[in-house]
């Protein structure tokens, strides 16, 4: 807390008087705002084939990993596992990523997969991507996470 106030020039008052909770409030708002950065880098549903939207926002998130120098990687996981401490913020997680698997089945029904397909492949997707946050944060090293962009586009791809 005392860093990020120290990068914002920010006196810690100001601080607490936008985020009255908390650092639990301000860890909420770190979550939103990158589930709403990650939910924009997928495209409307039809506008891209399954394949295609995956291979952009893995893309996306490959050099968002490499230009944070892997700082970014496993956030959510972080942030879940402080449930007990955290109630809030085990909420947004899980809502982040409900929203993401949400926009991927729609992107995936567009392609012409069943529901049930759709949502069991958008939740593996997601699933590979936050595994390949975790092993690219461990290791600094972003092959998992190209090796996870090109396993998810398998996985969506509807001839295959």
């Amino acid at each position: 807390m005392t860093e990020i106030l120290s990068l914002a020039d920010t006196p810690k008052g100001s601080a607490y008087h936008h985020f009255p909770g908390g650092k639990q409030a301000i860890a909420v708002a770190v979550v939103e705002g990158l589930s709403e950065s990650i939910l924009a880098m997928m495209p409307a549903p039809g506008t891209l084939s399954a394949t295609k939207a995956v291979q952009q926002v893995g893309g996306s998130l490959v050099s968002t990993v490499e230009r944070t120098n892997h700082e970014i990687c496993s956030m959510f996981s972080a942030f879940a596992a402080a449930r007990d401490a955290a109630p809030e913020l085990t909420q947004a997680v899980g809502a982040a990523y409900q929203a993401m698997c949400a926009k991927l089945e729609l992107i995936l029904l567009a392609d012409g997969f069943t529901k049930a397909q759709a949502r069991d492949k958008a939740q593996l997707v997601v699933m590979l991507f936050e595994g390949a946050g975790m092993l690219s944060a461990a290791t600094h090293d972003v092959t998992p996470f190209k090796l996870a962009v090109r396993q998810a586009q398998a996985i969506c791809n509807p001839s295959l």
